[in-house]
């Protein structure tokens, strides 16, 4: 079913989330399976887009209509409007799960969240086992990409094909690329064995140095945003099991998930590896703030009495 005929269709059950910083929001709903009679679940996001370069500098000028509640106070005044319409530029990203599991039902809702302190031990008794259950189904789209059969034509880097060190670098959909302020890159390693930064180890330098030195070139050479202005982090929990770096602009002070409790740097991932304990990822105590909805979340509840 194309995308239109998904947005279409759509029937609106309830508000999972909003943010109002963000200016997003994620909504539960019900669309008709195309092949069977029942209705699936599915979520619709909704993205205020950020505003194009382009336009900054006309945009006082000409894109402002009737002037709404306006007020002053001293050198201090503020108004609302409404901005001129430019068909050719989106001013809305939409991105649309569906079917849309439980799983991403509860991803997405508002919830209170728990901070958890992951031991090595807890890892193995309680994480590893979850990650193992999810793996399968939950990154079969990982691999379409890497091996080629789906989102090709969005691959910006594709040419390190190395088993060991190699990666792919693509765009994430929350990216207009074109606001180089909102930039947002995601790496996805060809090793199939690392799943998140608890894999990681002394063996595995050579890949995560590889990842630092070529992305950053690339962002350099093709969107002149030096390294100086990225954050590259992996996330932890990661809200899939294959191991990928993101990569950030600076200045995009709102991304998901660079908070503390899940954003870990690159660059400290490396040194904490190189220079603290090779071994550091297998024997550090990491926290993670989840959900309490969260499948992960309840384990832990049950196991230690959150």
């Amino acid at each position: 079913m194309e995308e239109a005929d998904l947005l279409k269709k759509f029937q609106f059950t309830r508000i999972l989330s909003q943010d109002s910083r963000a200016k997003c929001v994620y909504l539960l709903g019900r669309i008709p399976n195309q092949d069977q009679p029942e209705m699936e679940d599915a979520i619709l996001y909704f993205e205020k887009h950020h505003f194009y370069d382009t336009e900054l500098p006309i945009l006082a000028s000409s894109r402002i209509t009737e002037l709404i509640d306006t007020e002053s106070n001293d050198i201090y005044h503020w108004t609302k409007t409404n901005l001129v319409k430019d068909s050719t530029r989106p001013d809305v990203n939409i991105r649309i799960i569906y079917p849309a599991t439980q799983a991403h039902i509860d991803k997405y809702s508002t919830r209170p969240f728990l901070n958890i302190r992951e031991t090595s031990a807890d890892y193995l008794q309680i994480t590893k086992p979850y990650i193992e259950e999810q793996f399968v189904k939950r990154v079969q789209w990982v691999y379409n990409i890497l091996e080629g059969k789906a989102e090709a034509e969005r691959v910006l880097l594709r040419e390190d094909q190395d088993p060991d060190t190699g990666f792919i670098l693509l765009p994430d959909m929350k990216w207009d690329m074109k606001t180089m302020n909102a930039l947002y890159l995601v790496v996805l390693v060809h090793r199939r064995d690392l799943k998140s930064i608890r894999d990681l180890n002394a063996s595995h330098l050579p890949l995560l140095r590889n990842i630092a030195d070529k992305v950053g070139q690339f962002v350099d050479k093709t969107y002149g945003v030096k390294g100086h202005s990225l954050r590259m982090f992996f996330h932890y929990q990661p809200s899939y099991y294959h191991l990928h770096v993101h990569v950030v602009h600076t200045a995009y002070t709102s991304a998901p998930g660079i908070i503390a409790g899940q954003a870990h740097l690159l660059d400290q991932v490396i040194d904490n590896i190189a220079i603290i304990d090779n071994n550091y990822y297998q024997r550090a105590t990491l926290p993670f703030v989840l959900a309490d909805n969260h499948e992960l979340c309840k384990r832990y509840k049950e196991a230690k009495g959150y």
